[in-house]
């Protein structure tokens, strides 16, 4: 084995080797499975994998306020060499040899599947159609618009937007830039830059096709963190078909149930921040391995989950709290180690809560906002908790820390989202948009505690067979059947055609298969599609889009194409000037004057800061327009008319 100067040398001549034949991404397998060498927590593979992927996403976040500061921002070869470096340094520390686990599990594959399933469903109406045609899936609301924006500033800035919120402000909303926790659009972005060995990202348009395969990656990854959390957490008391119907159940809600409404609603920081709380609870409920690794896994459990999605922050609270009680004992023989990370990970997780508020940004205004969401199912929530309480009715569950600490973060979570329940009906009258996205970090806590069920069920459905030789096969016919019901238990299996009904699902369709057989199409997709085909959207200049009597059907697009044209931070306040603005699509037909609203767009014309090309379907509302650039050619003024979009 080479002597660490020789490794610390190799650590950087290999990203820059990598780099000269553009294949960066070859740092990404080389950091993670040499972590993973290192990491001791974890008998099995995936147990071992999975906890590595926790300590690296916490090791990126934080690593991403130095790449934030320092003069080669997200260049591949510098942070690839001073990640390899660190990983180094704690192999010097600690001691230890490059060895991985060989056990593999049949769950393991079976949670794999279920990941591969929901990115291949998410993925499956844009196979084989070109960029245009895409449109349709990818352009689906203003929240996929926004956080791409964030993922394309950080590009451009080379680090978080916090420390760059004038830079980064002239492609996005400027607010967002400052408040906004950047986590998951910051993972996205350095997955990019090692997969095409740049830093440019490119053509928007190109960038926002990139960034979608990217969530649906993401979405896939936040199947496979439920199921191994449920997995985790169930430990290994709950084995063979028991473990086998717990994984399928988690992952087959996960792949195919309403959780999938997180990424068609273009939730994205969400989606992320829901597999990260998953793992957070996990390895909070069940130590990983010694303590001092406990300790790391957890601490860069909660600095992702602060980044990445910092309301579920409050979330997993609880669960720090009831676990440094039970495993007090654990931590008291590493006293200075556990203070020591404590306080450098408290001080990391209030950069993206308290910073915001710095800049007068108001967090009790913010959880009272309103936006599009779909509640989640109450039902299976309650029946998660029941089956997780139950668990302390059985003398394996009141002996087990595990269940003690889960059934007590359940029942505070749970109070805590009540609470929460309250105070908006207290104030707003009615439950809003936060409302349901705590209710999210709920679901997926509740559902995670579900392998509790095994404590309730029995070890064997029948005797084995006397020959030994057919035991195995025995096994395996029971798991499998506990796998086909638990996908049919939840509904997991899409029977005949997709039906749909105001929006809702007909009997035995899923999610999954409303959103890949292309139900949850939006119109402004078709839209863009069809402007994008005229060459208007995404291409030439600032543009405001008049073509539909519905104020917030024009301020859309128009958001959507200034954000494609990274121009949304100068034309902001001209966008959001007209989402009230209706009924401008039939100006001048059948007495229709609208001449109020006629009367304010010529307003948010002027007041641009930018020059500006209005296309308009509207004949006379398009003329009118013309005379008003005619009359002052100081603004600059483009008027185009397009026909109408059926």
């Amino acid at each position: 084995m080479l002597p660490f100067p020789g490794l610390a040398c190799a650590a950087w001549i290999l990203p820059a080797a990598f780099h000269l034949l553009h294949v960066d991404w070859m740092s990404l397998p080389l950091l993670f499975f040499g972590t993973a060498s290192l990491v001791r927590s974890g008998v099995a593979l995936f147990d071992r994998l999975m906890l590595t992927c926790v300590l690296l996403l916490g090791e990126v976040i934080t690593a991403g306020l130095l790449f934030s500061l320092w003069p080669w921002g997200l260049h591949p070869v510098p942070m690839a060499g001073t990640l390899l470096t660190v990983t180094l340094v704690a192999a010097l520390v600690t001691g230890r040899r490059p060895t991985l686990p060989r056990r593999v599990l049949p769950t393991d594959l079976l949670a794999l599947a279920l990941a591969a399933y929901a990115s291949a469903q998410l993925y499956r109406p844009l196979r084989g159609r070109s960029p245009n045609e895409r449109l349709l899936y990818t352009v689906v609301t203003e929240d996929k618009g926004s956080h791409f924006s964030m993922f394309d500033a950080i590009h451009r800035v080379g680090g978080y937007t916090y420390f760059h919120a004038a830079e980064a402000s002239t492609s996005m909303n400027p607010q967002m830039a400052r408040v906004y926790p950047p986590g998951s659009h910051f993972l996205y972005t350095v997955l990019d830059t090692f997969l095409r060995s740049t830093t440019d990202a490119g053509p928007a348009a190109e960038a926002y096709d990139r960034y979608f395969l990217y969530t649906i990656l993401g979405y896939g990854f936040l199947v496979l963190a439920l199921v191994w959390s449920a997995r985790w957490i169930a430990g290994p008391t709950v084995t063979g078909w028991r473990r086998a119907l717990v994984c399928a159940v988690v992952g087959t809600v996960a792949a195919t149930g309403q959780l999938i409404g997180v990424f068609t609603l273009g939730h994205d920081s969400a989606s992320l921040g829901i597999a990260v709380l998953a793992l957070t609870i996990a390895v909070l409920v069940r130590p990983a391995g010694r303590v001092r690794e406990q300790v790391l896994v957890v601490g860069a459990a909660l600095v992702t989950l602060a980044f990445v999605y910092n309301l579920f922050v409050v979330s997993a609270a609880p669960a720090v709290l009831v676990a440094a009680v039970v495993y007090r004992r654990r931590l008291r023989t590493a006293p200075i180690f556990t203070a020591i990370v404590g306080t450098i990970t408290g001080a990391i997780v209030l950069i993206p809560i308290v910073g915001p508020q710095l800049t007068g940004f108001s967090q009790t205004k913010q959880l009272q906002a309103a936006g599009g969401i779909e509640p989640m199912s109450r039902n299976l929530v309650a029946a998660c908790i029941v089956i997780t309480v139950a668990s302390l009715l059985t003398r394996a569950g009141r002996r087990s820390p595990v269940w003690r600490v889960m059934s007590a973060q359940l029942v505070l979570v749970t109070a805590a989202v009540g609470a929460f329940h309250l105070y908006q009906t207290l104030t707003l009258g009615e439950t809003s948009y936060y409302y349901e996205k705590a209710f999210q970090g709920l679901y997926s806590i509740a559902l995670i505690g579900i392998g509790s069920i095994g404590l309730l069920l029995r070890p064997t459905l029948a005797p084995e067979p006397e020959n030994p030789r057919l035991r195995p096969l025995a096994r395996s016919a029971t798991g499998l059947a506990a796998v086909i019901a638990g996908v049919t238990l939840v509904g997991g299996i899409q029977w005949g055609p997709v039906h749909t009904a105001e929006g809702a699902n007909g009997p035995d369709t899923t999610y999954a298969a409303r959103w890949s057989s292309g139900f949850d199409r939006q119109r402004v997709g078709e839209t863009a599609k069809v402007l994008r085909a005229r060459g208007f959207f995404g291409t030439g200049p600032s543009t405001l889009f008049v073509y539909s009597d519905t104020g917030t059907d024009n301020w859309r697009i128009s958001f959507l194409d200034a954000i494609l044209k990274r121009r949304l931070g100068s034309l902001d306040t001209t966008v959001t000037g007209i989402p009230w603005l209706a009924g401008l699509a039939s100006y001048g037909q059948g007495g229709r004057n609208r001449e109020q609203e006629v009367r304010r767009l010529e307003q948010v014309v002027r007041d641009s800061p930018k020059p500006l090309r209005l296309v308009i379907t509207n004949r006379t509302l398009a003329e009118r327009f013309e005379r008003l650039a005619a009359s002052q050619p100081k603004l600059l003024l483009e008027v185009v008319r397009t026909p109408a979009i059926e």
